[in-house]
């Protein structure tokens, strides 16, 4: 599974997906990997992030750093994941154009795609239509970073090879479990535990419970980027979608989480919050066909993630 990759940067490395990659590397043999803490690196400052690149002759880019959060927060506070991911994106671009790095993993979202293409999403539909509101400052951003990435594969005379992965709701261990900024996954499992612990009756969840999910495990992300790391693909718009071609309800999965936590009360939904899109469904085919398939199936990644839980978050 080892190519010839160079040095690796792991940005993001303490995150959900960065630490997914940081551990499969390992496990694979990588052995010159390279992952500072925020502490030790700040993305946002350029000339720092373009300085690290060249002292340690940096040649792969796995970019896994940014703002993300739940439909209320994005909502919330739309400028804010506009300016923060799009600064990031464009230091990308500038580090890339000055140092010695020759490939970089870009991370897109489901988000991005029209509300009103087809389903599932096929990488072929992205900008050809509106976005999603909720979430449209992130998205912009995220377009940013994938558009960008293609003109720069374009136009750089093969320097740098971008690829743009776009994982559904991802989920796993070193998620993020607050309640106001979390994602539906983590939030869920946040709030049912601790209904659980604190023998709560009843609790209320946002939005009608409808809406439509696929959520992807962590550790198959990870497999998707080191597959793409190890696979000399001639395409200039390099973008692929990773999900499990499973998609479920939120309501089913309060549900399905509720019997895999324990919890026995009752789940309400507050119909009077967002629920966002009700369906973003991808087309995984592309990277089905060069070999990536998903391994976690979706109670087991459940299962990890609380374990994961129940030692770092519930105490």
């Amino acid at each position: 599974m080892i190519n010839n990759v160079g040095n690796v940067l792991i940005a993001g490395s303490k995150g959900l997906i960065g630490s997914a990659c940081l551990k499969k590397m390992q496990d694979y043999g990588y052995d010159n990997l390279f992952y500072p803490s925020k502490e030790e690196l700040n993305y946002l400052e350029y000339e720092a992030f373009l300085n690290f690149s060249i002292k340690h002759k940096i040649n792969t880019i796995i970019y896994a750093v940014g703002k993300v959060g739940g439909i209320l927060d994005n909502n919330s506070n739309q400028s804010n994941y506009l300016l923060y991911n799009s600064e990031l994106a464009l230091n990308l671009f500038k580090v890339v154009q000055n140092s010695d790095v020759t490939e970089s993993i870009v991370f897109g979202s489901s988000c991005m795609y029209p509300v009103n293409a087809d389903q599932p999403y096929n990488e072929k539909s992205i900008f050809t239509g509106p976005i999603e509101k909720t979430s449209e400052g992130y998205a912009i951003s995220k377009l940013l970073l994938a558009r960008g990435s293609n003109l720069l594969n374009l136009s750089n005379n093969n320097k740098c090879c971008f690829k743009t992965v776009i994982p559904n709701s991802t989920y796993g261990p070193n998620d993020n479990f607050n309640i106001e900024t979390a994602h539906v996954m983590s939030a869920l499992i946040k709030k049912i535990s601790d209904a659980k612990n604190q023998k709560i009756p009843k609790i209320k969840l946002l939005g009608s419970g409808l809406p439509l999910r696929e959520f992807v495990y962590s550790d198959d992300v990870a497999n998707a980027i080191i597959l793409l790391l190890n696979n000399e693909l001639n395409q200039t718009e390099q973008i692929f979608n990773i999900g499990s071609g499973e998609e479920i309800s939120i309501k089913q999965l309060s549900k399905k989480i509720s019997k895999i936590i324990g919890f026995e009360g009752i789940i309400e939904f507050d119909k009077s919050k967002p629920d966002g899109a009700l369906r973003k469904y991808l087309d995984s085919s592309k990277i089905n066909r060069i070999g990536w398939k998903p391994k976690i199936l979706l109670n087991e990644g459940i299962k990890k993630t609380y374990e994961w839980y129940l030692k770092n978050y519930d105490h």
